[in-house]
């Protein structure tokens, strides 16, 4: 669930990399939430609570150091903390799988 192309360096906002997020313009990422949510959904079913609503979270899929708490190095602001932004990137931005998913629109 994660390409071998994307050289990608992200930090969530719990610090953990992009390890600990699918990416989702692979197929298998597709299909492992097929997988998952088809058992959720089957459990609830068995249960008689049916699941009317599904939150797919998505918002730790991002770079807390490129978030407004932070800034360059090389630009320092006080009150922020300052990383290397040339060492940072947006998920999946070197993700050439999803690279060739966003050019195709």
């Amino acid at each position: 669930m994660l390409d071998p192309t994307d050289t990608s360096r992200t930090t969530t906002v719990q610090f953990y990399d992009k390890a600990s997020y699918l990416n989702p313009c692979l197929d298998s990422s597709r299909r492992f939430v097929d997988k998952v949510m088809s058992e959720i959904l089957q459990m609830h079913k068995e249960a008689g609570l049916p699941l009317a609503t599904w939150h797919f979270g998505a918002d730790e899929a991002k770079n807390i150091y490129m978030g407004a708490g932070y800034t360059d190095k090389a630009s320092p602001e006080a009150g922020k903390g300052q990383v290397d932004m040339s060492q940072q990137d947006k998920p999946w931005a070197k993700s050439e799988v999803c690279q060739a998913l966003v050019a195709s629109g």
